[in-house]
C-alpha cells in the first residue's frame, strides 16, 4: 500500500504519516510503559482502580470511580477543561478506554490514553507535587555501541504539535563535548535514549565542565532546526486537511441550499398557502447565510504551532560496550 499510495491519493503525505505512526515508530513511553506508570499511580492513590492489561491492544470498558473523577475535575484550573470533561465522564460510570492508537483510530468515540491525555498529566502532576520534584541537570554514564567513547551533552524534550490531530513526540539530542557533531535524528537518538533509561548510571563526581554554554546553544539550535522541519511538514499536511474538510462541508451546505430551493419551487408550483411558502423561503435564506458565513470563515482557517518543553538536560559519559559475561 505504501508503494502505491502516491498514485492512489495524489501523494497525500498524511496517510503515509498515519501508517508509519502505527507500524513504524518506537513511541516513548510505549503503551506497556504507560500502563505500568498509570497502574502504579492508581494503586497508590486510588486502591482498587486499575487499567486491565488488554487496554494496550483493544478497547476496554473501565470503571475508574468517582473519587478520581472528582479529583480530575478539581484539577481543571491547572490542567485545563479537558481534565474536567474526562473527570465528569468517569464519574458517571464505565468509559471505553484504550492505549492503542490503532484501536483508537478504529473507534474514535473511545478514550485514547496517551502522553498528553488528562489522566497522564494528572498522574505526573500529582507525583511531582508529592516528591517536590524540580528541574535539574543529570550526570549519567552508559556503556553503549551507539556513540564513540567520550563525553556528551544531551537534551530531552517534548514536541507538542497543535493541529486538528494533536501530537506529542519525545525527542532526544546529543552533542559531542569536544567536537561540533550533534546527533538529532530520532531514528538514531530514540534507541540511545531507551538505553539511557534502562541502563544508565549516575556519575558520583563530575569534574568542572568547560564549554557548557556552547553545548547548550548547539543542542537548542538543533532542536529549533527539527521544529522548523516539522513545522513545514505539518503546515502542509494541516492545510491539506483543512481544504479537504472545507470541500466536504461546502458540499453539504450546497446540497442543503439546493434541497430547500427545490422545496420552495414545489410549494409555489402546487399553490401552497402563503405561510408555508414564507417559512420555506426563510429556511432558504438561513441556509444561504450559513454557506456564505462558512465561505468567509474558511479563508481564515489556520493551524496551531509546534512548541517544545524541556524534560531533561545533562552530561553523558560514554564507555565502550561491556563484554557479555555469560
Amino acid at each position: 500500500m505504501l508503494t502505491k499510495v502516491d498514485g492512489l491519493l495524489a501523494a497525500d503525505q498524511a496517510l503515509i504519516d498515519e501508517i508509519n505512526a502505527i507500524i513504524g515508530e518506537r513511541q516513548l513511553p510505549s503503551e506497556h510503559e504507560l500502563i505500568l506508570f498509570l497502574n502504579s499511580f492508581l494503586a497508590n492513590r486510588y486502591p482498587g482502580t486499575q487499567l486491565p492489561s488488554r487496554v494496550v491492544k483493544e478497547i476496554v470498558s473501565v470503571s475508574l470511580g468517582t473519587a478520581l473523577g472528582f479529583a480530575l475535575e478539581n484539577s481543571a484550573i491547572e490542567l485545563g477543561h479537558d481534565a474536567a470533561t474526562f473527570g465528569r465522564r468517569i464519574s458517571t460510570g464505565p468509559v471505553d478506554i484504550t492505549l492503542s492508537r490503532e484501536a483508537g483510530y478504529h473507534h474514535p468515540r473511545a478514550e485514547l490514553i496517551h502522553l498528553q491525555h488528562p489522566l497522564t498529566r494528572f498522574a505526573v502532576s500529582e507525583i511531582t507535587k508529592e516528591h517536590s520534584l524540580k528541574n535539574s541537570a543529570f550526570a549519567l554514564s552508559l556503556s553503549t555501541k551507539r556513540l564513540p567513547v567520550g563525553r556528551y551533552g544531551f537534551l530531552v524534550s517534548l514536541i507538542h504539535v497543535h493541529t486538528q490531530r494533536p501530537l506529542t513526540k519525545l525527542v532526544a539530542l546529543f552533542a559531542d563535548w569536544n567536537s561540533q557533531r550533534v546527533w538529532a535524528d530520532p531514528d538514531e537518538t530514540t534507541g540511545l535514549l531507551i538505553e539511557m533509561l534502562e541502563r544508565g548510571n549516575d556519575v558520583g563526581i563530575v569534574l568542572k565542565l568547560d564549554g557548557t554554554e556552547a553545548i547548550k546553544e548547539r543542542l537548542v539550535g538543533e532542536l529549533n532546526e527539527l521544529k522548523r522541519d516539522w513545522e513545514k511538514r505539518e503546515a502542509k499536511l494541516e492545510q491539506a486537511r483543512l481544504e479537504q474538510q472545507s470541500v466536504s462541508r461546502l458540499a453539504i451546505l450546497d446540497f442543503r441550499v439546493k434541497r430547500i430551493q427545490e422545496r420552495v419551487i414545489r410549494l409555489q408550483a402546487s399553490g401552497a398557502n402563503e405561510f408555508a411558502v414564507r417559512m420555506a423561503k426563510a429556511r432558504l435564506s438561513k441556509s444561504e447565510q450559513d454557506r456564505e458565513l462558512f465561505l468567509k470563515s474558511s479563508k481564515n482557517q489556520t493551524w496551531g504551532a509546534i512548541e517544545h518543553e524541556e524534560i531533561a538536560v545533562g552530561v553523558l559519559e560514554v564507555a565502550g560496550e561491556m563484554p557479555y559475561a555469560g
